[in-house]
């Protein structure tokens, strides 16, 4: 099991890509803390036809998961935030 902090900055108001994931995708968790309100998701497929799963907002205390694993489709984590933010989550694959 591999645990990596990752850092990135995201911009106001606009669906960010924080990982890509492929077919046989390895069983990945990504936690996320603070700050609060920050809209977290997995966008599953392209384009129109794509869908949305586990969606959540951070509240600052509870950790929030993202959890992937045994992929057939493409998946795409990712996250919205009303104001300009750097990003710090934990990503913990198996």
């Amino acid at each position: 099991m591999a645990e990596v902090r990752v850092h990135t900055h995201l911009s106001a108001g606009r669906w960010h890509d924080l990982e890509v994931f492929t077919i046989k995708a390895p069983n990945t968790v990504a936690e996320f803390e603070v700050p609060a309100g920050v809209q977290i998701k997995l966008r599953y497929g392209a384009g129109p036809l794509g869908y949305d799963r586990q969606q959540q907002t951070t509240d600052g205390r509870n950790v929030k998961r993202l959890v992937v694993g045994g992929l057939m489709v493409r998946a795409r984590m990712q996250a919205r935030t009303p104001q300009a933010i750097q990003l710090s989550y934990k990503r913990i694959t198996k």
